[in-house]
């Protein structure tokens, strides 16, 4: 049996590769997902769990035309998903168009090539995170 999955796609405008990645990092980091992976053209991460399941695997890849691919699936034995794949979708589009209005394209530029260059070591991205989204809240 299929595990219960939820895919979408979001288009940001003008945003290049690079800004999309940094852009789905942040936004990840401010749903409170756990980053397992990331690379300079797709992440990894885990939701929390809550009542409605135990946690998710949430896939997120940006595409040569700048497009966010989300994929969010169950994890384990879950056969139902009561919304809650649909509702990651959702929430991540909401914190990554809220994000993309409130940080500049050379801000994403350059926090990228910072993360880039160190190979995505996740302390450092956690920590990059941190300082982008207190900057702006």
């Amino acid at each position: 049996m299929k595990k219960p999955r939820y895919e979408t796609s979001i288009q940001l405008g003008s945003k290049n590769t690079s800004e999309n990645i940094m852009l789905a990092v942040l936004a990840t980091h401010q749903l409170d997902w756990a980053l397992r992976s990331v690379n300079d053209f797709e992440l990894e991460a885990y939701t929390r769990f809550s009542w409605k399941s135990v946690s998710e695997k949430v896939v997120i890849a940006v595409d040569q035309e700048g497009i966010i691919n989300l994929v969010s699936e169950c994890r384990g034995t879950q056969l139902i998903d009561w919304g809650k794949n649909k509702d990651n979708a959702r929430n991540f589009e909401k914190t990554v168009k809220t994000l993309n209005d409130q940080l500049s394209n050379q801000d994403l530029k350059k926090t990228y090539d910072q993360l880039s260059g160190s190979h995505w070591k996740l302390p450092k991205v956690t920590d990059h995170a941190n300082r982008m989204i207190a900057a702006i809240t």
